[in-house]
C-alpha cells in the first residue's frame, strides 16, 4: 500500500504543475470555453484541462515497469486517440455521429487486441455468463461507448465530473485491489492523484475546465479499468452499477427524457440531474456536494457488496438505485423555470 500512496502523491504533484501549465497555454492560445446558451458559466474559462490530465497520466505511468506497460500499449494508444478527438471537438465542435464513429473504431481496435468482455460474473450462487466472439464484440462496444460518453454527459457544472471521477477511482481501487492487474491498480492511483488535485482548480468557481478531451479521456480510462479489472474477476458485474451510479443514472434519464419528448438521443438540453437541482434554487456548490454524497453512498454499497458479494446486498443497492432514478425522473418533468 505504501508504494501506491507514494505513486498517488507523485501524480498529484505532477498534476499541480501540469494544470498551471494548461491554464497558461489556454490563455496564450486563446483556448477557452466561451459562454453559450447551454452553459451555466458566465465568463470565458481555460479549456485545456484534458491536456494536463493526459500529460500527467502518461508521464507517471511511464514509471511503471516497461514490461508491464507494454502489455497495455494499445490501451495507452487509445487514450491518446480519445484525447485528440476531444481536443478537436473542443475547438471545432464535431457532430455526434463523427465522434461516435471514431469511438466505435477505437473500441474495435481494443477488442481485436484482446481488451474485451468475454464473460460477466453474476451474484453469488449463479454461474458466470460467457459470450461468443460476436456477442463479446457488441457487448464490449456497448459498454465502452456507454462509459466513455456518460462521463462526458455529467461534465455540466464546475467540479462535478472531476469529483465523481475522483470518488469512482477510489471505490474502484478498493473494490478491485485484489483482482486487478498491478498496472490497473497504478492507473487508478494516477487517476486519484490527478483528479484530486484538478478538483482544486475545477471546483466552483472553476479556473479551468476538463473539456471534452478530459471528460472523454476519464470515461475511456474507466471503461478500460472495468474491463481489465472487475469484469475479469469473480466480483458481480452489478457492483459496477453502484460504482458508476451518478453518470449511469444521468445517461439513462437523458435517453428516456429525449425518447418521451420525441427528440434525438443526441439532442442537447439543460435537464440533466445537476441542472434539475440548480433549477430548484440550489447553488452549484450544494448541487455538486449532494451528487458527491449520493455517489459516495453507492460507492460504499459497491465496496460492501464486493467484499462479500451476495444477492441481498446487491438487491438493496439495486432498490436504492431505482429509487433515486425514479426521483430524478419525476423531478425532470415537473414544471420549473429554466436555469438563470
Amino acid at each position: 500500500m505504501g508504494d501506491f500512496f507514494i505513486f498517488t502523491l507523485f501524480t498529484a504533484v505532477t498534476m499541480v504543475f501540469m494544470t498551471k501549465l494548461a491554464i497558461v497555454l489556454s490563455k496564450r492560445w486563446n483556448f477557452y470555453d466561451f459562454p453559450k446558451d447551454r452553459n451555466i458559466h458566465k465568463a470565458p474559462t481555460p479549456l485545456l484541462g484534458g491536456m494536463a490530465l493526459i500529460l500527467t497520466m502518461t508521464l507517471n505511468m511511464l514509471l511503471v515497469s516497461p514490461w508491464e506497460l507494454n502489455t497495455f500499449t494499445i490501451g495507452l494508444f487509445g487514450a491518446i486517440g480519445i484525447f485528440v478527438m476531444g481536443i478537436i471537438d473542443d475547438r471545432l465542435i464535431l457532430s455526434p455521429f463523427t465522434k461516435l464513429f471514431f469511438q466505435i473504431a477505437l473500441v474495435s481496435l481494443l477488442f481485436f487486441n484482446g481488451i474485451k468482455i468475454e464473460f460477466i460474473t453474476l451474484p453469488s450462487g449463479m454461474s458466470p455468463l460467457f459470450f461468443s466472439d460476436v456477442t463479446s464484440f457488441f457487448v464490449t462496444q456497448f459498454w465502452m461507448l456507454l462509459i466513455i460518453n456518460m462521463f462526458n454527459i455529467i461534465d455540466g457544472i464546475d467540479g462535478l465530473a472531476v469529483g465523481i471521477s475522483f470518488l469512482t477511482a477510489i471505490v474502484l481501487f478498493f473494490v478491485s485491489l485484489s483482482v486487478s492487474p498491478l498496472i490497473i491498480t497504478y492507473l487508478l492511483c494516477a487517476i486519484i492523484g490527478s483528479t484530486g488535485v484538478f478538483l482544486k482548480f475545477n471546483f466552483f468557481p472553476a479556473r479551468i475546465f476538463l473539456g471534452d478531451s478530459g471528460s472523454l479521456l476519464l470515461g475511456y480510462l474507466f471503461g478500460i479499468i472495468s474491463i481489465l479489472g472487475v469484469l475479469k474477476s469473480t466480483i458481480s458485474f452489478l457492483v459496477l452499477i453502484f460504482i458508476f451510479a451518478i453518470p449511469l443514472m444521468d445517461v439513462l434519464l437523458s435517453i428516456l427524457r429525449r425518447i418521451i419528448k420525441r427528440k434525438s438521443i443526441f439532442y442537447p438540453d439543460l435537464d440533466h440531474m445537476h441542472h434539475q437541482l440548480v433549477k430548484r434554487g440550489l447553488s452549484i456548490r450544494k448541487t455538486t456536494l449532494i451528487l458527491y454524497f449520493i455517489s459516495g453512498v453507492f460507492g460504499l454499497i459497491a465496496i460492501l457488496s464486493s467484499s462479500n458479494s451476495n444477492r441481498f446486498k446487491i438487491g438493496i443497492g439495486i432498490f436504492l438505485f431505482v429509487g433515486v432514478l425514479v426521483f430524478f425522473f419525476l423531478m425532470q418533468f415537473s414544471n420549473k423555470e429554466s436555469i438563470q
